[in-house]
């Protein structure tokens, strides 16, 4: 990324990572300004110039999710780079301070600060510098045991190489310790473990890549018996569950069981860490005779042997005693005075002879040197390679070296290198694939397996493992089947009919070229009458609960299954069942359109009423007859809620006189009675009411949550009336009071006084015969 990530440059959290919107703009506002300050300083102005001109850009990739997350991860990755870049100085330092043995709480801080790193990952990269440390000083040790123990001397020594005391040398030896190599010993030679058992050790161990038994448990030369077992336990144990025993798996068991015999006592551990020194000290002696060319060791491979025998954990002087003393016995001659050899020669010549051999020592020495040079920067490349864990880093340092090595003789070891790498990483993915295959393998989900097998394929085309693959997939199809076919056949056994149909149905469906295709075909047709006999009573239950799309499903698996005299009786009842549904559908969406109406339920009453003239044999006939009532009812509800409302505004000018008591009982103030807030023309509005019903018509009245209602008298209703501030009423209307008497005319009647609606101070008594059709504004005393 050539510009600078917008993540740092705004100062942004990276854990956790900002991702607020608002924030973000708020960053952005901030720094705008702060670079606009700085557009015309001598130093910043440039840079603040760019910066601003960055912020269109910095607002799309900022206020983009998709972009901004890559943003952010590409921040992680440069600040990840710019520590690792660090690493090399601050180990320089660490090493140094590290020289009296310890790092004091203070040197700590001050490193923290000069690299401007937090404390803790100083701390870490000190720790870590340690267990190399350790790890140097263990192999140290293990390779002066192979004689059975270890003097004091040798303690000395290692404590002096490595800034230790002799106590923690101490600490980590784990076989005797003598005063010297004169001091005789109990067992005159040291005991190790059998060779066969060694060997087999050795061969395990190369097929995992590992390089002792330590290296297997990841635990450290120095780590306790306890710890070992334990390890060595859990290897077990994990091993144990992975299904797939291939090569490496077998080698593990194998390997994890050694561990438990072999660090079950010091006696044993001591005889594999002296058979383990042996060994290393076999490796070098059999470099040593590689080395000997015609009985003779040059120079430039003795320098190499002593670097290896040092890698060991020898020091430089030991190295040279071992080799030498290797040498004297096996005969060979070390060529190491080739400098002193030259010097004779230009002392004894004259000065042109001299400058001529200088000359020419000076090529074949720089030759040598050059060679020698190409051979250690290949060895150390691969080395670097070895260490990494990544198979993307191992490749790119290999093509590293091979941009600036492309002439090398190495460069062809370099390439085996990496076509060895990408063998490996395929076959690494396809034994992954195989695991995930094998997970839904054992839960008998073969058809996730082959999905997984066919991912792999098509991601994949030129894997050396697609022939494999596919072979697997294959395996998957007829495991599966074999499995539903089981399946079905458990349920013919205890299965009903439409389990076993269905069953039948999903095999030849999934398997339609399957082993057992004529089988299950042959159980289908053998069921014909079964499942007819099953169809026909599940029919009738759905018929019942008006289920029809289940009884056209019913229909049509039979229909789809059999061609018979049942078949012929189904498909005469299928259009019924069609005909529900569909009425069914359409019912619903009625019902829908009529409910977006709202409140306007004259409308919704129009749509079901035109649906009915237009299907007048609709099967949902009466669903929407009684959706028709309902809305009836809703219509007459908001007929009286919006009278009772209408009242309710022409009363706002009573207010000081008229209160509403309940809903729909009003108090007047003046006299303290209560009054129905609408008379019975609102919720009878076509409705004779005679004197006899209006008397029936308040006896049975429940409004406001009383039931005690009565006429009024004739004075009580002029009172709200023809008083004011006038109770609003129906002017056209006359209303029944309470006092009535006989009058004879053509035979005896019932007379009643009435009080007409009209709100005015001038009124009379009408009186009206009790047959009229009257109106009621019904009365109670408050309590």
């Amino acid at each position: 990324m050539e510009r600078e990530n917008f993540y740092i440059l705004l100062d942004l959290s990276l854990d956790p990572p900002e991702t607020n919107p608002e924030v973000i703009k708020e960053r952005i506002k901030k720094k705008k300004a702060e670079w606009s300050k700085q557009r015309n300083h001598p130093t910043k102005g440039l840079q603040a110039q760019k910066n601003i001109s960055l912020i269109p850009e910095i607002e799309k990739v900022m206020l983009d999710p998709q972009l901004r997350a890559e943003e952010l991860e590409a921040a992680k990755g440069e600040i990840k780079k710019g520590k690792e870049s660090k690493y090399p100085e601050i180990d320089r330092h660490i090493d140094i301070l590290m020289g009296k043995g310890f790092i004091a709480p203070e040197e700590i801080t001050k490193l923290a600060g000069v690299h401007g790193l937090p404390e803790n990952e100083i701390q870490d990269r000190i720790n870590n510098k340690k267990q190399q440390k350790y790890g140097h000083i263990d192999r140290a040790i293990s390779l002066r045991m192979d004689k059975g123990y270890v003097t004091e001397a040798e303690i000395l020594k290692i404590a002096k190489r490595y800034s230790l005391s002799e106590q923690d040398v101490r600490k980590r030896v784990r076989c005797p310790i003598k005063k010297d190599d004169k001091e005789k010993e109990e067992d005159a030679k040291p005991r190790h473990i059998d060779k066969s058992l060694e060997k087999t050790i050795n061969d395990n161990l190369k097929i995992l890549g590992k390089a002792s038994l330590y290296d297997f448990l990841d635990l450290p030369e120095s780590a306790d018996l306890e710890s070992l077992q334990s390890q060595a336990g859990r290897k077990k144990k994990e091993l144990a569950n992975i299904s797939k025993k291939d090569a490496m798996v077998t080698a593990g068991n194998t390997l994890a069981g050694h561990c438990m015999t072999i660090f079950k006592t010091d006696e044993s551990r001591n005889a594999y860490d002296i058979s383990l020194a042996r060994s290393r000290l076999a490796s070098l002696d059999s470099d040593i005779d590689i080395a000997a060319v015609n009985g003779k060791v040059r120079f430039e491979y003795y320098d190499i042997l002593i670097q290896k025998a040092m890698e060991f954990g020898m020091d430089q002087e030991e190295a040279d005693s071992y080799i030498s003393g290797y040498c004297s016995r096996k005969g060979y001659k070390i060529d190491r005075g080739v400098h002193k050899r030259k010097r004779r020669l230009i002392i004894g010549g004259g000065l042109a002879a001299a400058v001529v051999l200088l000359t020419v020592a000076g090529l074949i020495f720089s030759s040598a040197h050059q060679k020698q040079a190409r051979e250690s920067e290949f060895k150390k490349m691969m080395a670097k390679v070895r260490q990494q864990q990544n198979p993307d880093s191992k490749r790119q340092i290999l093509k590293n070296y091979l941009n600036t090595h492309q002439n090398s003789k190495y460069a062809n070891s370099a390439k085996k290198e990496i076509k060895k790498i990408r063998a490996q990483e395929k076959k690494q993915k396809y034994s992954a694939v195989m695991d995930k295959a094998d997970g839904f393998r054992q839960a008998e989900d073969y058809e996730k397996a082959a999905r997984v097998y066919q991912q792999f394929i098509d991601n994949n085309p030129e894997s050396p493992y697609i022939d494999k693959a596919k072979k697997q997939m294959a395996k998957m199809g007829t495991l599966a089947e074999a499995r539903d076919y089981q399946k079905l056949k458990n349920i013919a056994i205890n299965g009903g009919p439409d389990e076993k149909i269905q069953a039948a149905r999903a095999y030849l469906n999934a398997h339609p070229n399957g082993k057992h295709k004529a089988r299950v075909s042959q159980l289908i047709d053998d069921m014909s009458n079964e499942y007819f006999i099953f169809v026909k009573n599940r029919l009738d239950a759905y018929k019942k609960q008006k289920r029809w799309k289940e009884c056209i499903e019913l229909c049509n698996t039979y229909i789809e299954l059999y061609d018979n005299s049942h078949t012929d009786q189904l498909k005469q009842i299928l259009p019924k069942y069609e005909k529900h549904y569909k009425d069914e559908q359409l019912f619903a969406r009625l019902k829908k359109k009529a409910s977006a109406q709202g409140e306007d339920y004259r409308s919704a009453k129009r749509l079901y009423k035109d649906y009915l003239e237009a299907y007048p044999d609709t099967t949902v006939r009466r669903e929407i007859e009684k959706e028709m009532a309902r809305l009836d009812r809703q219509i007459e509800q908001k007929r009286i809620a919006d009278a009772k409302g209408d009242i309710r505004a022409k009363l706002g000018s009573a207010d000081d006189r008229f209160i509403k008591k309940t809903e729909g009982v009003v108090l007047d103030k003046e006299t303290g009675l209560m009054w129905t807030l609408v008379d019975s023309s609102i919720p009878r509005p076509d409705e004779c009411l005679t004197y006899e019903k209006a008397q029936e018509y308040t006896k049975n009245l429940n409004a406001g949550g009383y039931s005690d209602w009565r006429l009024p008298t004739p004075k009580e209703l002029a009172g709200i009336y023809k008083n004011k501030p006038f109770f609003p009423a129906n002017a056209s209307r006359w209303y029944w009071t309470s006092e009535n008497y006989s009058s004879y005319s053509n035979g005896w009647h019932k007379i009643v006084d009435t009080v007409t609606g009209k709100n005015q101070t001038d009124w009379e008594i009408v009186r009206k015969d009790a047959t009229a059709c009257g109106t009621v504004r019904a009365v109670r005393e408050a309590k």
